[in-house]
């Protein structure tokens, strides 16, 4: 059986920068991934929003590390020019009964470490937004957008430049966990002996770690599944912001997308449903056209986002 160092098993931005850390301490380590090419699930549906770290609890290790990623983050894509965009973000309250939740927001940020936000007046915000209608907003200057697929491509070439390699088109069919080393058996039979597996799966790592014969329950977590209904705008984007509601984060216009962060393209997400596991396929073939809300309230001219088709 052939044996290497260190496997991650999942090639999304997450695993990549696994797998590069792990190469640049100078460790054996091979990526596998089951799709044909890097970044093909939930890497490929994200929003690439940078986050401050506002919303999470006090001394949490989200709140920690998202903080400090957004440094780091930023740094390496100005040193592997990769594309991204400190375009900020506007929390919103579109009524008076909002404007107290929005001081709640800024205190909380600042014990986190956020402390560049800034509490802005109707007439302040409409100075940079005439399209946004609010009572009152918070900017958040350090959020930003990403271009995830020049990022991904960027770490996985530090991996290789590093002595990693890429595996693709390699499921994995099961684990098990051994004395001295974590073995693994290939869909088409191969197998492959590790002293350290990274079980960065996506939605098919609880599945994985289940099928992971000799690896206590306990240690296996639970899957939380929710579906995010996106809508891409074809026309002209209302706003140069990201724009959050009070009340519930889910709506955003990023100025630019995946696409480049040349194009003016712009998205906006009305709503975000959990599903239980047995449900997902079954959800994720229902068009969900409904939303909670009042977006009308956000923006002044909302009938540009029914001239587009929605996304999954």
């Amino acid at each position: 059986m052939d044996q290497v160092e260190c496997v991650v098993v999942g090639a999304g931005v997450v695993d990549l920068a696994v797998a590069r850390a792990l190469a640049l301490t100078r460790r054996e380590v091979l990526v596998l991934q089951a799709a044909a090419g890097i970044g093909t699930a939930i890497s490929s549906r994200n929003s690439e929003v940078i986050h401050a770290g506002i919303y999470y609890p006090q001394d949490s290790l989200k709140a920690r590390l998202c903080v400090q990623g957004r440094a780091l983050l930023c740094d390496y894509c100005a040193q592997r020019s990769v594309g991204h965009l400190r375009c900020g973000k506007f929390i919103v309250a579109t009524t008076l009964g909002q404007v107290a939740e929005l001081q709640r927001i800024q205190d909380r940020a600042s014990r986190n470490g956020v402390t560049d936000l800034l509490l802005l007046s109707a007439a302040q915000v409409r100075q940079s937004e005439p399209a946004l209608h609010c009572e009152a907003a918070l900017l958040s200057p350090s959020t930003g957008i990403v271009d995830s697929p020049a990022l991904m491509l960027a770490l996985q070439g530090d991996l290789e430049s590093a002595g990693g390699v890429l595996a693709l088109n390699s499921p994995l069919a099961l684990m098990h966990k051994a004395r001295a080393a974590i073995e693994l058996e290939a869909v088409d039979g191969a197998q492959l002996c590790a002293r350290l597996v990274v079980n960065a799966a996506g939605l098919g790592a609880v599945g994985l770690a289940q099928r992971c014969v000799g690896l206590d329950g306990c240690h296996i977590p639970k899957a939380f599944y929710a579906k995010g209904n996106y809508f891409t705008l074809t026309g002209r984007a209302p706003f140069s912001h990201l724009v959050y509601p009070v009340s519930e984060a889910r709506l955003f216009m990023p100025r630019c997308a995946s696409i480049g962060l040349t194009c003016a393209v712009a998205r906006c997400n009305p709503a975000t449903r959990g599903f239980a596991p047995s449900s997902v396929a079954r959800a994720n073939r229902r068009p969900i056209f409904g939303f909670r809300g009042q977006p009308s309230m956000v923006c002044r001219d909302w009938s540009i986002c029914w001239a587009s088709s929605p996304r999954g």
